[in-house]
């Protein structure tokens, strides 16, 4: 698509990264996060166990939204991953 791509290959592994930033389409007040529909996010840091405490080095996943993408529920599945926070032009959830 012509977009410029980095030339360096050296790769880290995801477990490494410590800051993902997510864009929403939509998300709710428990931080369930409604994306583009690919799963990538989710498939990509499906190694994250919300339920047990946070590893070193574990990502943390923060979306980025306007307030007005604030919906009453976000449809969910058990795959789907909450973002750790959410940040919107008015507000840190």
């Amino acid at each position: 698509f012509g977009i410029p791509e980095p030339v360096n290959t050296r790769t880290h592994p995801t477990w490494m990264i410590d800051l993902v930033l997510m864009p929403l389409v939509a998300f709710d007040n428990e931080r369930r996060r409604l994306g583009m529909g690919g799963g990538y996010y989710d498939r990509t840091f499906a190694f994250i166990d919300e339920k047990k405490p946070r590893k070193p080095h574990t990502p943390t996943l923060l979306g980025v939204a306007h307030e007005c993408q604030r919906v009453a529920r976000v449809p969910t599945n058990a795959l789907d991953l909450a973002a750790a926070h959410i940040v919107t032009d008015q507000q840190w959830r």
